[in-house]
């Protein structure tokens, strides 16, 4: 039926939709300082700034108040 198409439909959505934040690490500037001013590429988000999640890893580090884990 139509419902079931649509269900699966909203599914594979889901599955694929990803979310970007930025990076903790870096504060979205792609480099860090350690604690004798030098500056490095930040290893976490790549230098890119910001981390890409699937929806599914959100959902993983998600706990059921909706809070971070």
């Amino acid at each position: 039926s139509s419902i079931n198409k649509i269900e699966e439909k909203e599914q594979m959505d889901t599955e694929n939709r990803t979310h970007k934040i930025i990076c903790h690490d870096c504060g979205g500037n792609g480099y860090r300082k350690d604690c004798y001013g030098e500056v490095y590429q930040c290893k976490e988000c790549k230098s890119q700034g910001e981390i890409t999640f699937t929806e599914e890893e959100m959902l993983e580090n998600i706990d059921d108040a909706g809070l971070p884990v």
